[in-house]
Protein backbone atom coordinates (compact mmCIF):
# COMPACT_ATOMS: atom_id res chain seq x y z
CA UNK A 1 0.00 0.00 0.00
CA UNK A 2 1.33 3.43 -0.91
CA UNK A 3 0.33 6.20 1.47
CA UNK A 4 2.23 9.09 -0.05
CA UNK A 5 0.78 10.58 -3.23
CA UNK A 6 4.21 11.16 -4.74
CA UNK A 7 6.55 8.21 -5.21
CA UNK A 8 10.16 8.48 -4.21
CA UNK A 9 12.61 9.38 -6.93
CA UNK A 10 13.75 6.20 -8.61
CA UNK A 11 17.26 7.41 -9.31
CA UNK A 12 18.58 6.29 -5.93
CA UNK A 13 16.46 3.16 -5.60
CA UNK A 14 18.62 0.11 -6.25
CA UNK A 15 18.49 -3.55 -5.33
CA UNK A 16 21.02 -5.69 -3.53
CA UNK A 17 22.81 -6.62 -6.76
CA UNK A 18 23.13 -2.99 -7.83
CA UNK A 19 24.90 -2.00 -4.61
CA UNK A 20 27.72 -4.39 -5.47
CA UNK A 21 28.64 -2.14 -8.39
CA UNK A 22 28.54 1.09 -6.39
CA UNK A 23 31.82 2.75 -5.47
CA UNK A 24 32.66 2.70 -1.73
CA UNK A 25 32.28 6.47 -1.34
CA UNK A 26 28.75 6.32 -2.78
CA UNK A 27 27.60 3.31 -0.75
CA UNK A 28 25.61 5.41 1.74
CA UNK A 29 23.60 6.94 -1.10
CA UNK A 30 21.97 3.62 -2.03
CA UNK A 31 20.35 0.70 -0.29
CA UNK A 32 21.11 -1.10 1.93
CA UNK A 33 23.87 1.30 2.99
CA UNK A 34 21.60 4.30 3.37
CA UNK A 35 19.00 2.63 5.61
CA UNK A 36 21.78 1.02 7.67
CA UNK A 37 23.25 4.48 8.26
CA UNK A 38 19.83 5.83 9.28
CA UNK A 39 19.23 2.98 11.74
CA UNK A 40 22.64 3.60 13.33
CA UNK A 41 22.16 7.35 13.58
CA UNK A 42 18.67 7.22 15.13
CA UNK A 43 20.01 6.20 18.59
CA UNK A 44 23.00 8.51 18.12
CA UNK A 45 20.82 11.60 17.62
CA UNK A 46 18.54 10.62 20.52
CA UNK A 47 21.54 10.08 22.80
CA UNK A 48 23.09 13.42 21.84
CA UNK A 49 19.83 15.19 22.58
CA UNK A 50 19.32 13.39 25.91
CA UNK A 51 22.82 14.06 27.22
CA UNK A 52 23.65 17.46 25.73
CA UNK A 53 20.42 19.10 24.54
CA UNK A 54 18.18 18.54 27.53
CA UNK A 55 16.95 20.50 30.49
CA UNK A 56 18.96 18.19 32.76
CA UNK A 57 22.20 19.11 30.96
CA UNK A 58 21.35 22.79 31.24
CA UNK A 59 20.62 22.51 34.96
CA UNK A 60 23.86 20.64 35.66
CA UNK A 61 26.24 22.53 33.40
CA UNK A 62 24.87 25.82 32.11
CA UNK A 63 22.68 27.41 34.79
CA UNK A 64 24.14 30.76 35.78
CA UNK A 65 25.20 32.01 39.18
CA UNK A 66 21.71 33.35 39.80
CA UNK A 67 20.48 29.77 39.91
CA UNK A 68 18.41 27.41 37.81
CA UNK A 69 14.99 28.38 36.48
CA UNK A 70 12.96 25.68 34.77
CA UNK A 71 11.66 28.06 32.10
CA UNK A 72 15.25 28.78 31.03
CA UNK A 73 16.16 25.11 31.18
CA UNK A 74 13.26 24.11 28.97
CA UNK A 75 13.91 26.86 26.43
CA UNK A 76 17.33 25.22 26.07
CA UNK A 77 15.67 21.79 26.01
CA UNK A 78 13.23 22.75 23.26
CA UNK A 79 15.92 24.40 21.15
CA UNK A 80 18.11 21.33 21.71
CA UNK A 81 15.41 19.15 20.17
CA UNK A 82 15.08 21.53 17.23
CA UNK A 83 18.82 21.71 16.55
CA UNK A 84 19.90 18.11 17.28
CA UNK A 85 16.86 16.05 16.34
CA UNK A 86 15.53 18.42 13.69
CA UNK A 87 18.33 20.24 11.90
CA UNK A 88 20.95 17.62 12.68
CA UNK A 89 18.99 14.72 11.24
CA UNK A 90 17.81 16.65 8.20
CA UNK A 91 21.38 17.70 7.45
CA UNK A 92 22.59 14.13 7.75
CA UNK A 93 19.76 13.01 5.52
CA UNK A 94 20.94 15.47 2.87
CA UNK A 95 24.37 13.88 2.98
CA UNK A 96 22.67 10.55 2.29
CA UNK A 97 21.05 11.94 -0.83
CA UNK A 98 17.75 12.75 0.89
CA UNK A 99 17.18 16.52 0.90
CA UNK A 100 14.59 17.94 3.32
CA UNK A 101 11.86 17.80 0.68
CA UNK A 102 12.22 14.02 0.44
CA UNK A 103 12.14 13.79 4.24
CA UNK A 104 8.72 15.40 4.50
CA UNK A 105 9.73 19.04 4.96
CA UNK A 106 7.55 20.26 2.10
CA UNK A 107 3.86 21.15 2.22
CA UNK A 108 2.78 17.92 0.55
CA UNK A 109 -0.96 17.38 0.19
CA UNK A 110 -1.98 20.51 2.09
CA UNK A 111 -5.70 20.11 1.47
CA UNK A 112 -5.79 16.65 3.00
CA UNK A 113 -3.43 17.58 5.84
CA UNK A 114 -5.31 20.68 6.92
CA UNK A 115 -8.61 18.81 6.66
CA UNK A 116 -7.37 16.18 9.11
CA UNK A 117 -6.13 18.92 11.46
CA UNK A 118 -9.42 20.81 11.18
CA UNK A 119 -11.53 17.91 12.47
CA UNK A 120 -9.07 16.06 14.72
CA UNK A 121 -8.06 19.01 16.89
CA UNK A 122 -11.57 20.14 17.96
CA UNK A 123 -13.08 16.64 18.08
CA UNK A 124 -10.19 14.62 19.53
CA UNK A 125 -7.35 16.80 20.80
CA UNK A 126 -9.25 19.42 22.79
CA UNK A 127 -11.61 17.07 24.70
CA UNK A 128 -8.92 14.38 25.04
CA UNK A 129 -6.39 16.74 26.57
CA UNK A 130 -9.03 18.15 28.93
CA UNK A 131 -9.64 14.71 30.38
CA UNK A 132 -5.92 14.01 30.50
CA UNK A 133 -5.24 17.27 32.32
CA UNK A 134 -7.54 16.16 35.16
CA UNK A 135 -5.27 13.26 36.15
CA UNK A 136 -2.75 13.68 38.96
CA UNK A 137 0.16 12.24 36.97
CA UNK A 138 -0.32 14.68 34.10
CA UNK A 139 -0.90 17.65 36.40
CA UNK A 140 2.35 16.91 38.24
CA UNK A 141 4.32 16.56 35.00
CA UNK A 142 3.04 19.58 33.06
CA UNK A 143 3.81 22.21 32.18
CA UNK A 144 7.44 21.13 32.03
CA UNK A 145 8.53 24.65 32.96
CA UNK A 146 6.61 25.35 36.16
CA UNK A 147 7.35 29.08 35.93
CA UNK A 148 5.02 29.12 32.90
CA UNK A 149 2.13 29.15 35.38
CA UNK A 150 3.28 32.45 36.88
CA UNK A 151 1.47 34.60 34.33
CA UNK A 152 0.44 35.08 30.70
CA UNK A 153 3.86 36.29 29.53
CA UNK A 154 5.82 33.32 30.95
CA UNK A 155 3.15 30.96 29.61
CA UNK A 156 3.32 32.51 26.12
CA UNK A 157 7.12 32.29 26.15
CA UNK A 158 6.93 28.65 27.19
CA UNK A 159 4.35 27.84 24.50
CA UNK A 160 6.36 29.60 21.79
CA UNK A 161 9.52 27.58 22.43
CA UNK A 162 7.43 24.45 22.86
CA UNK A 163 6.68 24.81 19.14
CA UNK A 164 10.41 24.54 18.42
CA UNK A 165 10.49 21.27 20.36
CA UNK A 166 7.66 19.78 18.33
CA UNK A 167 9.24 20.86 15.05
CA UNK A 168 12.40 19.02 16.06
CA UNK A 169 10.44 15.98 17.27
CA UNK A 170 8.22 15.58 14.22
CA UNK A 171 10.94 16.34 11.67
CA UNK A 172 13.07 13.63 13.30
CA UNK A 173 10.56 10.82 13.88
CA UNK A 174 7.94 11.47 11.18
CA UNK A 175 10.47 13.01 8.81
CA UNK A 176 13.98 11.59 8.95
CA UNK A 177 13.20 8.21 10.55
CA UNK A 178 10.07 7.59 8.49
CA UNK A 179 10.82 8.74 4.95
CA UNK A 180 14.44 7.58 4.91
CA UNK A 181 13.42 4.00 5.78
CA UNK A 182 10.36 3.78 3.57
CA UNK A 183 12.23 2.68 0.46
CA UNK A 184 13.89 -0.24 2.25
CA UNK A 185 11.12 -1.37 4.61
CA UNK A 186 7.94 -0.20 2.90
CA UNK A 187 5.22 2.08 4.27
CA UNK A 188 4.14 0.03 7.28
CA UNK A 189 7.65 -1.15 8.11
CA UNK A 190 8.88 2.44 8.26
CA UNK A 191 5.83 3.55 10.29
CA UNK A 192 6.36 0.85 12.90
CA UNK A 193 10.12 1.34 13.08
CA UNK A 194 9.85 5.07 13.79
CA UNK A 195 7.13 4.42 16.36
CA UNK A 196 9.47 2.28 18.49
CA UNK A 197 12.00 4.98 19.46
CA UNK A 198 9.34 7.72 19.61
CA UNK A 199 7.48 5.68 22.25
CA UNK A 200 10.48 4.41 24.19
CA UNK A 201 11.97 7.88 24.57
CA UNK A 202 8.86 8.75 26.61
CA UNK A 203 9.92 6.26 29.26
CA UNK A 204 13.22 7.99 29.93
CA UNK A 205 13.12 11.53 28.57
CA UNK A 206 16.00 13.10 30.47
CA UNK A 207 15.81 10.25 33.00
CA UNK A 208 12.42 11.35 34.37
CA UNK A 209 9.93 9.41 32.28
CA UNK A 210 6.44 10.44 31.27
CA UNK A 211 3.09 9.39 32.77
CA UNK A 212 2.16 5.80 31.88
CA UNK A 213 -0.99 6.90 30.06
CA UNK A 214 1.00 9.29 27.87
CA UNK A 215 3.61 6.68 26.99
CA UNK A 216 0.99 4.11 26.03
CA UNK A 217 -0.89 6.74 24.06
CA UNK A 218 2.28 7.48 22.12
CA UNK A 219 1.92 4.09 20.40
CA UNK A 220 -1.32 4.75 18.47
CA UNK A 221 -0.38 8.42 18.06
CA UNK A 222 3.00 7.52 16.56
CA UNK A 223 1.34 5.16 14.10
CA UNK A 224 -1.42 7.64 13.21
CA UNK A 225 1.00 10.52 12.65
CA UNK A 226 3.21 8.23 10.59
CA UNK A 227 0.27 7.32 8.37
CA UNK A 228 -0.65 10.99 8.05
CA UNK A 229 2.92 11.94 7.13
CA UNK A 230 3.12 9.35 4.36
CA UNK A 231 -0.38 10.12 3.10
CA UNK A 232 0.36 13.84 2.82
CA UNK A 233 4.08 13.54 2.05
CA UNK A 234 4.80 15.96 4.91
CA UNK A 235 5.48 15.88 8.66
CA UNK A 236 4.02 19.38 9.20
CA UNK A 237 0.44 18.23 9.81
CA UNK A 238 1.62 15.82 12.48
CA UNK A 239 3.52 18.74 14.00
CA UNK A 240 0.33 20.82 14.15
CA UNK A 241 -1.61 18.03 15.86
CA UNK A 242 1.19 17.06 18.25
CA UNK A 243 1.85 20.67 19.22
CA UNK A 244 -1.87 21.18 19.79
CA UNK A 245 -1.85 18.22 22.19
CA UNK A 246 1.09 19.49 24.22
CA UNK A 247 0.07 23.13 24.40
CA UNK A 248 -3.57 22.24 25.11
CA UNK A 249 -2.60 20.14 28.12
CA UNK A 250 -0.56 23.03 29.53
CA UNK A 251 -3.38 25.44 28.68
CA UNK A 252 -5.98 23.40 30.56
CA UNK A 253 -3.72 23.24 33.62
CA UNK A 254 -3.03 26.97 33.44
CA UNK A 255 -6.75 27.73 33.05
CA UNK A 256 -7.57 25.56 36.07
CA UNK A 257 -5.04 27.51 38.13
CA UNK A 258 -6.57 30.83 37.05
CA UNK A 259 -10.01 29.55 38.02
CA UNK A 260 -8.83 28.53 41.48
CA UNK A 261 -9.58 31.26 44.06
Amino acid sequence: MTLQPETLDSGLAVDEQTTERVSPEAYLLVEPGRSASVLITIPIFITLFTYFGSNAFYESNLAGAEGYRSIDGYVYHHLGALVILGFGALCWGSLLGLPPRRLGAGAGDARYGFTVCAWSIPLLVIPGTWFGAQTASVMSEYPLAKEALEGPVPFALHAFFYLAYYIGWESFFRGYCLFSLREKFGDWGAILIQTIPSVLIHTSIVATGKPFSETMGAIPLGIALGVLALRTGSFWYGFIIHAAIGISIDGWIYAAQLATP
